[in-house]
Order: C-alpha cells, then sequence, then structure tokens
C-alpha cells in the first residue's frame, strides 16, 4: 500500500475554547516577564539539592533551590501546537516548522512524545516523564499534555 504527501497534511484547525483547570496546590503568585502571575508552589524544608564532597568527603545538602513553575498542560499543546485528531486512537496533529509557514501532519504518540520533549529542552524546559514519587500524581506531565489534547483539542476532519 502506498501512500502519499496529502494523506498526512492538513488545514489548520480552530483554536479550543476550553480552558485549563489547573492542579491544586498550595500557591503564591510571582510575577513573569509577560506581566501574567505564575504560581509556585510554597517552598518546602526538602527542597534543595545535593553538592559533591571534596576527596571523598560525603555529599552535603544544601536547602533552598527554587521552587518549580505551575505546570499547565495547556500551554504546552499551544507551544507546539498539539492536537489530537477525534476517532483516531492514538493520532496527534501537529505544525512542524514556522508558526506561519508550517505543515500539519498526523504524528502517531510516541513520536509526539519525542517532539514535545526537544522542542521544551531547546527553551531550557524540561517535562516529567513519570509521576513523582511520594506525590498524589497519577499521570506524568507529559501524560497531561496528552489528556489535554485528547479532551480539548480536537481535530475534526
Amino acid at each position: 500500500m502506498t501512500t502519499n504527501e496529502d494523506e498526512y497534511l492538513m488545514e489548520e484547525p480552530p483554536v479550543p475554547a476550553a480552558t485549563h483547570k489547573p492542579r491544586p496546590q498550595t500557591a503564591a503568585a510571582e510575577p513573569a516577564a509577560n506581566g501574567k502571575a505564575k504560581k509556585i508552589r510554597e517552598p518546602s524544608a526538602r527542597d534543595g539539592k545535593a553538592k559533591k564532597g571534596k576527596d571523598g568527603e560525603a555529599a552535603k545538602f544544601v536547602p533552598g533551590a527554587a521552587a518549580p513553575a505551575q505546570f499547565d498542560p495547556q500551554e504546552i499543546c499551544e507551544l507546539v501546537d498539539l492536537w489530537w485528531e477525534l476517532d483516531g486512537g492514538d493520532t496527534f496533529v501537529l505544525r512542524t516548522g514556522d508558526k506561519d509557514t508550517g505543515k500539519w501532519a498526523r504524528w502517531p504518540k510516541g513520536a509526539v512524545k519525542e517532539y514535545i520533549r526537544k522542542k521544551l529542552q531547546e527553551q531550557g524546559r524540561y517535562i516529567a516523564l513519570a509521576p513523582r514519587k511520594g506525590s498524589d500524581e497519577v499521570l506524568s506531565e507529559l501524560d497531561e499534555v496528552l489528556l489535554w489534547a485528547r479532551e480539548r483539542a480536537k481535530w475534526n476532519n
């Protein structure tokens, strides 16, 4: 069976109107560069990092690492122009290349995960691939992005 490029390319979808409900967290507001306030969790006594010891000394805990910004799956979907193809199973739709001249294409779920990780890493950002130990999370941040796309950013072909 042969396929041609036209089977994978499509028109730009409308922007979804749904809004994301953020995860409940104890949060404080921090001003961002774009004027919007970003919520961050309250610092904990466990925040910090291990610093390597000198010449065989044990590593030492250094308190005070910055609390991460609250995660928003909608922001990630908008960043990578990610959509889910309605009734498409694990087929997602995203635009590659420039926002104005890029082409829309169907991508399988595994390739979309790799693409999201690459795009975020290019910006110096990272995304959790598994739920954090000791938290009440059920899904990883990456899986939350895909679920958000399935629930709200549907591509009706």
